[in-house]
């Protein structure tokens, strides 16, 4: 509902009354019929936590779809309020670099901050002290898909290293270019990444500009081409759905095909040949070993930094009925 749309705030949906879902089948997750059982749907845009959790509380609203970890224990303690992980593949942490400007143009540059990350240090931010909330030690793919190996992952799990980091850096050729990395102040997830992440560039020796903003901005600004100081970007904040990490097909964050890709367009042939080796390949065991190869490369290329995966949980009230497993869905919601 365009005409009641208040931008960073409200967007209305309402139902279509000629659509017709299918007759037949049971609904989960994305598959099945999809009904609509509430004509009207308010989705309020509440960047403060603390009052969202207030909101779901009072039943003011109905659903907080991703509910911060810290508020998680008094909403469990609510008895009209349902809390629940309903998508256990989870969300895939990751920055993401500019691949077209420096200093994240040079893949050696991209392989120092590697070994400065401790995965645990942003899940940890992300999700709490709570072990059954993330998992670290994880690559390039989701670490339950068959393809997930070791290959490469020393570049991760070894003992963090910031002077083997500094020395890499000068090695690469770093010259104190500016890094400018983007913080969605509104988005708690993305902004705790953002924090430890540039805490944890500038103990390596990076100057870095966190320029705090909102994350509509931000999926504006990722779009730009430009050097930082024409309102360019060196890295941004992000994840991806853990279904989309399970294997090279779907992952558009381990491509490397450049300008047509996921903004950081980085340029990488061997990537973009191993992709289609693995979608050409019908035997299972050489598509793992293809796996292996693409990770590999990854850790060359670094398209993205890996952060680690984390799980996130939903809290609506207790009267609604019918969520589906997988992300946030309203098809087939209703009121008890």
């Amino acid at each position: 509902m365009a005409n009641e749309r208040i931008p960073g705030s409200l967007n209305v949906y309402a139902s279509n009354e000629a659509y017709l879902p299918r007759s037949s089948a049971t609904p989960s997750m994305l598959a099945g019929p999809k009904v609509a059982h509430f004509d009207r749907v308010e989705w309020h845009t509440i960047p403060d936590a603390a009052t969202a959790a207030a909101a779901v509380q009072s039943g003011e609203i109905d659903w907080w779809d991703q509910a911060t970890n810290d508020l998680l224990p008094a909403l469990r303690r609510n008895p009209a309020v349902t809390v629940k992980v309903y998508d256990t593949t989870g969300f895939m942490a990751m920055i993401r670099p500019n691949s077209r400007q420096p200093p994240f143009n040079s893949p050696g540059i991209k392989r120092a901050v590697m070994w400065a990350i401790q995965q645990s240090d942003f899940l940890t931010a992300i999700a709490g002290e709570d072990r059954a909330m993330w998992q670290d030690k994880v690559g390039f793919f989701h670490p339950k898909s068959p393809f997930a190996s070791d290959a490469g992952m020393e570049a991760l799990t070894s003992p963090r290293d910031f002077d083997k980091a500094k020395r890499m850096l000068e090695a690469a050729g770093y010259k104190g270019e500016r890094t400018v990395i983007l913080d969605a102040t509104d988005f708690p997830t993305l902004h705790a990444i953002a924090l430890v992440g540039a805490d944890m560039m500038k103990k390596i020796g990076l100057n870095v500009d966190l320029q705090e903003t909102d994350w509509g901005t931000i999926t504006q600004r990722s779009l730009s081409h430009e050097p930082v100081d024409k309102g360019g970007w060196s890295c941004w904040t992000n994840f991806m759905f853990g279904v989309a990490g399970i294997n090279p097909a779907n992952n558009n964050y381990i491509r490397g095909h450049g300008d047509p890709g996921m903004a950081g367009w980085p340029v990488d042939q061997k990537l973009e040949d191993l992709r289609a080796a693995w979608i050409d390949e019908p035997d299972f065991d050489k598509q793992k070993q293809i796996c292996r190869e693409l990770q590999l490369e990854c850790f060359q290329e670094v398209p993205h930094w890996p952060i680690g995966l984390f799980y996130q949980a939903t809290a609506f009230r207790s009267s609604l009925q019918g969520v589906l497993n997988g992300m946030a869905l309203m098809h087939n919601v209703k009121r008890a």
